[in-house]
């Protein structure tokens, strides 16, 4: 493992409109750079991506993922406990006016690598859209399948990443894996066309009514919901996932309010909470029986954030109804959802 500090080299500058990096030297990269390097693709993928990321092992591709939530986690933390003094209002106003992003980490990781990822691609897709004064949900660029930024940073525009000799391409309700010969040509060819004889699909059948009532995982669901007190709402989200490195249920809150001057709206920080609760298959795989994943009822609390989420790791796959979401943000806005 090696570990690298991509923060320390920074100047810090001044707090009058510019980054200031006094948080960043606070964070330290574990992420296994020595094990990840980037490889130009033979063609270019629908989404228009040239490169794809390629990973030595499952152990290096996983603990870049969870180094990657660890420093945007501890990265809030060490915001908040430097101006726990100031109101949540107060924090989100530095946090604009110093152009502090808690999602820095994973742009360091993608501008290191010189990577073009799905993370960012989405972001700035965000900000345009975020800027409108009138948000048209079904339009949000973050209504996307792969809802982790840190698992968006390892994925190129078109869902693909590469494991030792294994491409794999993420779609919603499963992967694809293609293995790689000798020569990538072969395998970047087959990511245009996923009909081939030497591509394998994990995943749930493409179609609705193929999932109706039955067992299921690769599930996501979400939407918005206002507090009609003021100009603030929450968006929630409630998924079961399964991918190639792991399988969780996982739910989400992200808080947000009207700009003060000029228009269009931003992510705030406020106190939240969020729980993903209920049950998945027994042992049986069938959903014959059913196990609670969350028997202590935990929830995920924050005296202050703009995104919270709770996720747990679970080994089967759950049926509609099972998979409870609880939300609360936005100053009142309290809300539950079921993964039907």
């Amino acid at each position: 493992m090696v570990a690298t500090t991509l923060f320390g080299c920074k100047k810090e500058k001044s707090l009058n409109g510019e980054l200031s990096n006094v948080y960043y030297n606070s964070v330290q990269s574990k992420i296994p750079y020595s094990e990840i390097k980037v490889r130009e693709k033979s063609c270019k993928g629908e989404n228009g991506s040239g490169s794809i990321l390629v990973f030595n092992s499952m152990d290096a591709l996983r603990q870049t993922i969870d180094d990657l939530d660890n420093q945007v986690k501890s990265l809030e933390n060490v915001f908040y406990v430097r101006n726990y003094n100031l109101s949540n209002e107060e924090r989100t106003d530095l946090q604009e006016r110093i152009n502090f992003e808690s999602s820095q980490p994973i742009s360091t990781f993608n501008e290191f690598l010189s990577f073009a990822s799905l993370f960012q691609e989405i972001k700035n897709d965000e900000e345009i859209w975020l800027a409108n004064d009138s948000l048209d949900y079904a339009s949000d660029p973050n209504n996307h399948f792969v809802q982790e930024e840190s698992i968006r940073a390892i994925l190129n525009t078109d869902c693909e990443v590469q494991v030792a000799d294994t491409i794999y391409k993420l779609v919603e309700g499963g992967y694809y894996a293609i293995p790689v010969s000798r020569n990538n040509f072969d395998a970047d060819r087959i990511l245009l066309d996923l009909a081939g004889n030497n591509v394998f699909y994990f995943g749930e059948e493409m179609c609705d009514e193929c999932k109706s009532g039955n067992c299921f995982s690769g599930k996501l669901i979400w939407w918005w919901e206002k507090n009609e007190a003021n100009d603030k709402k929450i968006k929630w989200t409630l998924a079961h996932q399964t991918w190639f490195w792991s399988r969780y249920v996982r739910a989400s809150v992200t808080n947000y309010t009207k700009r003060k001057l000029g228009i269009g709206w931003k992510k705030y920080s406020t106190y939240c909470e969020v729980q993903v609760a209920g049950y998945v298959s027994g042992a049986s795989g069938d959903c014959s029986t059913m196990a609670n994943f969350n028997p202590t009822n935990e929830k995920k609390t924050s005296t202050s954030a703009k995104t919270l989420d709770h996720k747990i790791y679970v080994n089967t796959k759950t049926q509609a109804g099972w998979v409870q979401g609880y939300y609360f943000g936005a100053e009142g806005v309290l809300w539950t959802a079921s993964l039907n």
